[in-house]
């Protein structure tokens, strides 16, 4: 007898481990961290769908290759992938770590594009890898001399998640590509903060909502919404209009496009036609840099923001349907610009000499700080029409050419 009551005094003052204790759980985990990348890749439906075979296939081989690069992390326990979303293929996903030294997001990030950088490291686009560590409400433990309690945090127990992506109308900087610096936590806990408070007056089952990116074409926002499951959980529409009155009301002072405001189900397969792409080739009148062959690299991320914001608001005021340009290459020549330029399939698709004739104007109107040589510009649609060659002026060409055709073939059998 005299045993257990030895060993029921030294379980209560946290000598030896007791079953369940947080405290000696060695698994338990204690901090997460948001890691988002865009796999190059095409997109399918049934990414959206967690449960189908293709995205069970795809978690596998992603977490089966990342896994091991932090395993040198003695604390680390493992990566969940939480969804994948269009836009290549984006993966959103947490690693979690157990009780031990805190990570830096900043060096976790590094060792991810590193391994990337070694080589073709499952097709990740380097610049879109992001990691910020998730804010979770502390567990606070009391002991007695009778028990040891742990209090669990306010975060619900399950919750419901809606994606919102949205356009601010400010000037995108490179640095908001790195979650970790100060000026990008600033700007983003300056959204949350009143965004929340939108949310938290319309929703009383709203929880919080994180931000996955900041991503250029003005300063477009990817982010997630958490809502209690328990509570009343709230549809896409309501949580988009809910957004875009506030924004209409003044209760936000962020200068949201309401018009960009877009809200997904991730458990909803959506099958929505991809944009329109034109290819859009130019030659900027400025010394070619070795660096900017390097698109990871700052001072190519600079030049690539400064171009695309300008374009962005050049396009934007000339087809309501525009979405964004993004960079493909630098190449030597001056600076050799190829880029893709995106317009959504439900507003009117201009032709590729509409879409040259635009840039063209911004040209000679100044509307650039940096020098395009004009007569460089060359746009090409994704049928293999170009600026220069337009598909009417292909078909009168195309039935020139027959009527010649036929008028020698029957000179010919007419000798």
């Amino acid at each position: 007898m005299e045993w257990r009551i030895v060993l029921g005094v030294l379980c209560l003052i946290g000598i030896l481990p007791v079953p369940g204790n947080a405290a000696n759980d060695t698994n338990a985990t204690v901090f997460e961290f948001n890691l988002s990348f865009s796999i190059n890749d095409t997109f399918i439906p049934d990414y959206s769908n967690m449960s189908t075979d293709a995205a069970i296939h795809l978690k596998q081989n992603i977490t089966s290759q990342i896994n091991p690069l932090f395993q040198n992390i003695t604390n680390f326990l493992q990566m969940l992938i939480q969804q994948f979303r269009n836009g290549s293929i984006v993966t959103d996903s947490i690693l979690q770590f157990s009780n031990g030294t805190r990570p830096n997001a900043t060096v976790l990030r590094q060792t991810l594009v590193d391994r990337v950088g070694n080589g073709n490291f499952l097709k990740i686009i380097t610049n879109s890898i992001n990691v910020t560590e998730s804010v979770k409400a502390p567990s606070v433990t009391t002991t007695t001399t009778t028990t040891t309690t742990t209090v669990n945090s306010t975060s619900p127990a399950a919750v419901v998640k809606l994606n919102i992506s949205f356009s601010i109308n400010q000037d995108f900087k490179a640095i908001y590509s790195n979650l970790s610096h100060p000026e990008t936590n600033l700007l983003a806990k300056n959204i949350t903060d009143q965004i929340s408070s939108v949310y938290k007056r319309r929703f009383p089952s709203f929880f919080r909502m994180f931000i996955w990116q900041f991503r250029s074409g003005s300063i477009v926002t990817d982010a997630v919404l958490e809502f209690d499951k328990n509570g009343t959980s709230p549809n896409v529409s309501e949580v988009a209009q809910t957004l875009r009155d506030a924004v209409a009301n003044g209760n936000v002072t962020i200068q949201i496009d309401p018009n960009s405001v877009n809200v997904t189900d991730p458990t909803v397969v959506t099958t929505a036609e991809p944009p329109t792409q034109f290819t859009v080739t130019f030659k900027i009148i400025e010394t070619f840099n070795a660096v900017y062959s390097n698109l990871s690299a700052p001072e190519t991320i600079q030049l690539a923001t400064n171009i695309t914001n300008q374009v962005l608001k050049v396009y934007k005021k000339r087809f309501l349907n525009f979405i964004r340009m993004f960079i493909r290459q630098f190449r030597s020549g001056s600076i050799v610009t190829d880029g893709t330029l995106e317009f959504d399939k439900n507003g009117t698709i201009p032709s590729a000499k509409d879409v040259a004739i635009t840039l063209r104007d911004a040209v000679t109107n100044g509307n650039f700080t940096f020098s395009i040589d004009p007569n460089s510009i060359k746009v090409t649609d994704s049928s293999g029409n170009t600026s220069s060659r337009s598909p009417v002026l292909a078909s009168m060409l195309t039935a020139l050419w027959m009527t010649l055709a036929s008028l020698l073939l029957s000179a010919v059998m007419h000798l």
